[in-house]
């Protein structure tokens, strides 16, 4: 019966830590997609600044 309760209770255990990491992957995947994100944003802002007609060319 003890090892029963051994068992049960590091298996509890384990099943806690599992969810812990599920929760920290999925917090994890979140900011690399915010990252992401905020990149795609900033390059298409570059490159719109950048066009020749956002830059005034030829006006004096």
């Amino acid at each position: 019966e003890a090892k029963r309760d051994a068992r049960n209770e590091d298996a509890t255990f384990w099943a806690r830590e599992r969810a812990k990491q599920r929760k920290k992957e999925a917090e994890d995947r979140q900011a690399i997609a915010d990252f992401w994100n905020a990149y795609r944003k900033a390059s298409a802002k570059l490159a719109e600044d950048s066009r020749p007609s956002n830059l005034n060319f030829g006006l004096l």
